[in-house]
């Protein structure tokens, strides 16, 4: 009997790792693109811009939409900017982007491809 136990156990444990396996194996085969640390750290990094008064009254009650292509190395680039129209503040989230670093491609198919990220 507990042989027949020590098999179960066994095979039952063999099965959950399998699951285990291949849900790490999808996650690896296809994914959406990230950026590094993750979408609050990618904030934190705009948040950090040290905008003047007069610059910082005219972003007050606005909400940006900042939306990025990412190449398939993972470099972005800030591509569209919806919610302002001012070019010394476009040019402030820009400059800053360079400062990203690389994001995690979007992954089809096990293969790194050119995405947008929202």
């Amino acid at each position: 009997m507990l042989r027949r136990l020590d098999l179960l156990t066994s095979l039952v444990l063999l099965i959950i790792f399998s699951g285990q396996l291949t849900a790490q194996t999808q996650d690896t085969i296809n994914q959406e693109a990230q950026p590094p640390k993750g979408v609050e750290h990618l904030a934190i990094h705009y948040f950090g811009i040290e905008f003047s008064k007069e610059q910082r009254s005219r972003l007050e009650n606005k909400e940006l939409e900042l939306i990025f292509f990412i190449d398939a190395q993972g470099q972005p680039e800030l591509s569209e900017i919806n919610g302002i129209t001012d070019a010394d503040l476009i040019d402030s989230l820009k400059q800053k982007t360079l400062k990203v670093g690389l994001f995690s491609p979007r992954i089809e198919q096990g293969v790194a491809v050119p995405s947008i990220f929202l």
